[in-house]
């Protein structure tokens, strides 16, 4: 037994040592960057789910829970490989037994069901949850793997966050008056065989609180109120990066922190904050001349639109120049988490029923 001991301690520093290993080789350089994020092929199937899944939900689109399962079932057989060719141990055995335990129960008593093809199709779906479980707690075993699956909830709150405010007070309002002013759009839009809007149409043209792309303003709540804290936390650990960054002054000799590397991350910093303004805004406005612009007024405009991206473009050339490139990553990844949990507030406050009607 004390030999098994022995085996099973060192057994353990053995795997820990190799995490250790992975971990620096990702940071290090060993590999390449690109080649490191295509071996975490797990992780970006999770990220795909991530950031594709809130814009179709399995209630308003049930077509899309069979493309959501078939690529959580290929994701936790590409985590099965290496479980029967190596022997690699399960992490999470409680909750998968737990889990386990529950399909059966839910299985076996479904038979009593009154309604056992619904039954047993959400049973499916719970299948499929399981297996996701699975993959999410032994398909990320390395901090890259973890990056990217975080980083991809970063994203997707964010772009639920900014459509959520857009079509509550832009794209719904717009919507609202182009019916009024020609009923016909009822038949080319929503399928109906006469212009008249059905109790289901007019619930959602009428409705003041943000719902989004999840077409139910809990379900928004919900995705908002899991995301929000997450993010909240996540501020934290990126500003003691930066600080840390800001404050160690090492220039690793990279591309990025070449001339021509600061050259190159300002120009797309200034591109990237006038491509977003001018698509927001002008493409939205100009295009139709009855809509109207989210930016109203020449100086703002030409603030926004010159300014801000000049502005941008000069902050990050001098940021790489005086600390370094990491330096510049991280302050903006600070600046778009606060950024996107001030939206998601604003957002979270307009699926509130007294939120709706006063925003």
């Amino acid at each position: 037994m004390a030999k098994k001991g022995r085996n099973t301690k060192k057994s353990s520093q053995e795997i820990s040592v190799d995490a250790a290993e992975v971990v620096s080789r990702e940071t290090s350089g060993e590999h390449s960057v690109w080649r490191s994020v295509l071996h975490e092929y797990v992780a970006l199937g999770l990220a795909l789910l991530l950031v594709f899944r809130p814009m179709r939900d399995g209630v308003t689109y049930p077509s899309f829970n069979l493309y959501l399962m078939a690529i959580i079932w290929v994701l936790a057989i590409l985590v099965l490989i290496p479980v029967f060719r190596r022997g690699q141990a399960i992490r999470c055995r409680i909750p998968l037994g737990l889990f386990a335990g529950y399909l059966l129960a839910a299985y076996f008593t479904g038979f009593a069901s009154i309604q056992s093809d619904v039954s047993h199709r959400e049973l499916v779906h719970q299948l499929s949850y399981f297996f996701l479980f699975f993959v999410v707690s032994n398909g990320i075993r390395t901090r890259l793997g973890l990056g990217i699956v975080l980083g991809s909830v970063v994203v997707a709150g964010f772009m639920e966050a900014i459509y959520s405010i857009l079509h509550a007070n832009y794209i719904l309002p717009y919507v609202r008056q182009q019916i009024i002013d020609n009923p016909r759009l009822i038949v080319s839009y929503f399928q109906t065989e006469t212009p008249e809007l059905t109790a289901e149409i007019k619930n959602r043209l009428e409705m003041q609180r943000a719902f989004g792309s999840f077409l139910f303003p809990n379900a928004l709540g919900g995705y908002l109120v899991l995301c929000i804290p997450l993010f909240a936390g996540h501020i934290l650990s990126v500003y003691r990066w930066f600080r840390d960054a800001w404050e160690s002054g090492e220039r690793p000799d990279t591309f990025w922190n070449s001339s021509f590397g600061a050259l190159l991350a300002s120009m797309l910093m200034g591109c990237t904050f006038f491509t977003y303004v001018y698509g927001i805004n002008f493409i939205m406005g100009f295009t139709r001349p009855d809509s109207t612009l989210l930016i109203e007024g020449v100086l703002a405009n030409v603030f926004l639109v010159g300014v801000v991206p000049v502005a941008a473009a000069v902050g990050a050339w001098m940021v790489i120049r005086r600390r370094s490139a990491l330096a510049l990553g991280t302050l903006c990844s600070f600046i778009l988490l606060a950024l996107t949990v001030i939206a998601e507030t604003y957002a979270l406050w307009l699926t509130l029923s007294r939120g709706g009607i006063l925003g």
